[in-house]
């Protein structure tokens, strides 16, 4: 009888070429397409879930480097950090959230033209309204406009 320990073992690079690799993830790329394209459509943004994905180690890394890196990266610390990082394709964000020991909790590739944890709503702003009112009421410029009147930004006439 053959003992496992017998039998010879030898270790060789993997044959199949990084084309095949980027093949392999041609259905994301088709998904992410259609999302972009729903994006332009009708406005509304899309994630692909990379944790609940179908996707090996390679083919998750082969599609970051597919997507490249673009201009944006932003971090947030709060309960953990979360970091959206604008990818070479315009109107992709790879968004990674993590928990307070570091560990990714959660991974997307978010289609948006800004990535909605990011994004503000009209009650966020009118709230920023509220705030800067306080801060010139503090600084003794309140009363300036009244509540009609609106001030003409630097450059508009």
């Amino acid at each position: 009888m053959i003992r496992i320990n017998d039998i010879p073992v030898r270790v060789e690079p993997s044959s199949v070429p990084t084309t095949d690799i980027a093949v392999s993830i041609q259905p994301f790329l088709a998904v992410l397409e259609s999302m972009l394209l729903n994006l332009i459509a009708d406005g509304l943004g899309d994630s692909l879930d990379l944790r609940r994905a179908p996707l090996s180690e390679d083919q998750r890394l082969q599609l970051r480097s597919v997507l490249g890196s673009g201009e944006a990266y932003v971090r947030i610390e709060a309960l953990g950090r979360t970091e959206f990082e604008e990818m070479g394709v315009k109107g992709l964000w790879w968004v990674t959230h993590r928990n307070p020991r570091g560990e990714i909790v959660a991974e997307f590739i978010e289609a948006a033209y800004v990535p909605t944890l990011l994004s503000v709503t009209a009650a966020d702003v009118a709230e920023g309204v509220q705030s800067l009112r306080g801060l010139m009421f503090a600084n003794g410029q309140a009363g300036r406009l009244g509540e009609d009147e609106q001030a003409v930004p630097f450059g508009r006439a």
